[in-house]
């Protein structure tokens, strides 16, 4: 589980969503990378994520610009 700067939790439970709870335990909402099995997410500063894909045994790292604006 990670938190971004607006205090938002991005949690991944081995499955292609990741969930995106606010700072009350509120759902709201999923990131989906199809085809994906993501253990580890980090959001950085300036919201590019980093997602551990464990998908078939390939152990690669997604990097992904979200493009968010505080």
């Amino acid at each position: 589980m990670t938190m971004d700067l607006c205090g938002r939790y991005w949690l991944s439970l081995e499955m292609p969503a990741v969930k995106i709870y606010d700072n009350q335990e509120q759902l709201l909402g999923y990131f989906t990378l199809i085809n994906r099995v993501i253990i580890d997410t980090f959001i950085s500063e300036n919201y590019v994520a980093y997602f551990s894909d464990h998908q078939n045994d390939s152990n690669q790292t997604i990097h992904i610009d979200l493009h968010i604006e505080l």
